[in-house]
């Protein structure tokens, strides 16, 4: 039985979609882990009004915004799925999947790479025909959770886009090849997502300036550690 490949990220999605390939993907490069500029600190006064956290592009620019709206509806979400009341806990949790979500998103615009409305739908589809079993069940998910399109559309993107990424890290074993072989290969395909893994967690954090209403949150507060 072949080992599994750990994750990029931890994301707090939970729609989960498919693995498909990436339109309009680069070509992967030796340096996969893109070194992030020293940016100087962006005040939490100078947020705009209605964000929670916002996330700089290498020029030192805002150009993620998450709003509060979009943080109440997560955490919202977070103690329908817990089953549980309001606490720090649920509302880091809720603001560490934005987060996570949102430094993907902004990785893959750094990288070029997207992919097609089709392509998304699709996934989508899959989704619904996998995981609800219909589009009956796909409705009555979002209504329970609270969750909108867009934030499954999301959840979609994010998910197409670490798999992206992870094969812009290195190819997977290939086929044919012995057990030795392939664990020398997937051990060393692991090493460089935990490498990238690393650099993209703290690079993103330090890119991010949340607003003072949220800023004692751990995942505001302190780098992640890996």
């Amino acid at each position: 039985m072949r080992r599994r490949l750990a994750v990029l990220t931890v994301a707090a999605a939970v729609v989960v979609a498919p693995v498909g390939a990436a339109e309009a993907m680069p070509k992967p490069t030796a340096n996969v882990v893109a070194e992030q500029p020293v940016l100087a600190p962006l005040s939490a006064d100078a947020l705009p009004a209605g964000a929670v956290a916002v996330l700089r592009d290498d020029a030192g620019l805002p150009f993620i915004t998450i709003s509060r709206e979009q943080y109440e509806r997560t955490h919202r979400a977070e103690l329908a799925n817990r089953s549980v009341g309001s606490s720090p806990a649920t509302r880091n949790a809720a603001l560490q999947g934005l987060l996570t979500q949102h430094w993907v998103v902004g990785e893959l615009q750094r990288r070029r790479i997207s992919f097609t409305e089709r392509r998304i739908d699709r996934a989508r589809e899959e989704i619904v025909r996998d995981q609800f079993e219909g589009w009956d069940g796909y409705r009555r998910f979002l209504k329970k959770y609270g969750y909108t399109r867009a934030d499954v559309r999301r959840n979609i993107v994010v998910d197409l886009g670490q798999q992206a990424i992870l094969r812009q890290l290195g190819p997977t074993p290939a086929p044919g090849l012995d057990a030795s072989d392939d664990l020398e290969q997937m051990e060393q395909q692991q090493a460089a997502i935990d490498a990238f893994r690393a650099a993209f967690q703290a690079g993103w954090w330090t890119r991010t300036t949340c607003a003072a209403e949220v800023a004692s949150l751990p995942v505001c507060a302190a780098p992640p550690k890996n």
